[in-house]
């Protein structure tokens, strides 16, 4: 069975996750995120992304590292992560990795519903989805391989 994590919100897995590469500030961070193609699977926005790193910080799995600020601009918090932030990291994906949970993928939804459809739009709609799932596994691929 899952165990209740102190923060458990998949950003802030994300964010675990690239702060065992290098300490960074939020901004390096979302700028990160996007880079990678995280947005696909994990929501975030700016505020979001803020909050998560202060739920670690509180958790005792980030630290403040350091502050900066670079001429007019604002102040900079650097974030790394702390040893129980690294075991909390593993411990979870290791979770994630295992442990099968009952997940909502819309698409499964829609097709217990399909039948609904005329059986010529729900062919034409499958094809479409089709060619989009292919231009997708092609941009993914494209990340993978650089």
């Amino acid at each position: 069975m899952a165990r209740r994590r102190k923060v458990g919100n998949l950003l802030a897995l994300a964010v675990l996750s690239y702060l065992t590469q290098k300490p960074m500030h939020p901004y390096e961070l979302g700028r990160t995120l996007r880079e990678h193609g995280d947005a696909r699977s994990i929501k975030f926005n700016h505020g979001s992304l803020y909050m998560v790193v202060h739920q670690l910080e509180k958790a005792g799995y980030v630290v403040e590292q350091e502050t900066t600020r670079a001429g007019g601009r604002p102040e900079r918090t650097v974030y790394a992560i702390t040893d129980a932030g690294r075991k909390e990291h593993q411990d979870w994906l290791r979770e994630l990795v295992e442990m099968p949970q009952h997940e909502f993928p819309q698409f499964v939804a829609a097709l217990a519903f399909i039948a609904a459809l005329p059986p010529e739009d729900a062919v034409e709609l499958l094809g479409r989805r089709l060619r989009r799932l292919a231009t997708q596994r092609s941009e993914i691929r494209g990340l993978v391989d650089t």
